[in-house]
């Protein structure tokens, strides 16, 4: 998808979910703000599973504005968003958050092998399921969306890292660790992945995610 606004409208019903995980939240996060920190919070939010999330002022100085934010979420991942306006970075703090956990309900953590046969090496007890919120509906269509670029590049990003050791194409680099670094104007996803193959899943559902929410926050103006 490269239109901006059919960007937007796909990742909106996300926002709604992320507004309504911050709210409770908002006023605690703000004080520290105000009183010149930078909030950071670590927290279990699965049985033995801890995520990491926080936001901070950036100085006007050395940013030259007088209002920017670096929010950023870490799971099995680390997400990052730079964003002007203090509601914004709120917003966009909780959308960081739903996407990641919902990432691991749809289609398992990055280090686990290939989506396609997760069943083969996974922990006891975890299955896939159907999508039960708007996060989850979304990076369902964001899979499927990808299919097609998977089985196109397939071939050319295993001989690329085999070759030379790193594999680029359009924001998206995959390195011999095997390590995903997606991006789009303000926003940079990274992680890292046990195989060529699921490097490649994850990156282009990264580079899709990193893309809507630079458009939904009209970061590349």
């Amino acid at each position: 998808m490269s239109d901006r606004r059919g960007r937007a409208r796909r990742l909106a019903p996300c926002l709604d979910e992320a507004r309504e995980r911050i709210e409770g939240r908002a006023d605690e996060i703000r004080g520290v703000l105000s009183a010149g920190g930078a909030f950071m919070e670590q927290f279990e939010w699965r049985i033995s599973t801890e995520a990491k999330w926080g936001i901070e002022k950036l100085d006007p100085e050395m940013w030259d504005h007088p209002d920017l934010y670096r929010c950023w979420s870490g799971t099995a991942e680390l997400w990052e968003i730079w964003i002007k306006g203090e509601l914004e970075a709120l917003v966009a703090l909780g959308l960081m958050s739903e996407l990641q956990m919902s990432f691991f309900r749809s289609l398992g953590w990055p280090s686990w092998p290939s989506a396609v046969s997760l069943d083969a090496d996974t922990p006891a007890g975890w299955k896939a399921r159907s999508a039960e919120n708007a996060c989850e509906r979304y990076l369902a269509e964001l899979w499927e969306d990808t299919r097609s670029a998977r089985e196109r590049d397939r071939e050319a990003m295993v001989g690329g890292i085999s070759a030379v050791g790193s594999w680029e194409s359009k924001e998206l680099t995959l390195e011999a660790r095997i390590s995903v670094e997606a991006s789009a104007p303000g926003v940079q996803l990274s992680t890292n992945c046990p195989t060529p193959l699921r490097a490649l899943e994850v990156g282009l559902v990264y580079r899709e995610i990193a893309a809507d929410i630079s458009a939904a926050f009209f970061l590349n103006d």
